[in-house]
């Protein structure tokens, strides 16, 4: 049995509504963290930070070498 499959016939019948409610119900006033990888001479770090903390970090943190 394919498990995506019930998920694939749900997504099917989504409208905006139940988008917008699904998010209400179970993503607002949560907190997460967002990770963007890039070179860091293209990223605008001015922008980032009004979105919240931004913190950078090394290969080392990311891949663990």
């Amino acid at each position: 049995f394919d498990l995506r499959k019930p998920l694939y016939e749900t997504i099917q019948n989504l409208t905006v509504e139940s988008l917008i409610a699904f998010q209400q119900k179970h993503v607002k006033g949560r907190n997460y963290s967002i990770l963007i990888l890039g070179d860091r001479n293209q990223m605008d770090f001015a922008y980032l930070k009004t979105i919240g903390e931004v913190t950078e970090l090394s290969l080392e943190d990311v891949f663990g070498y």
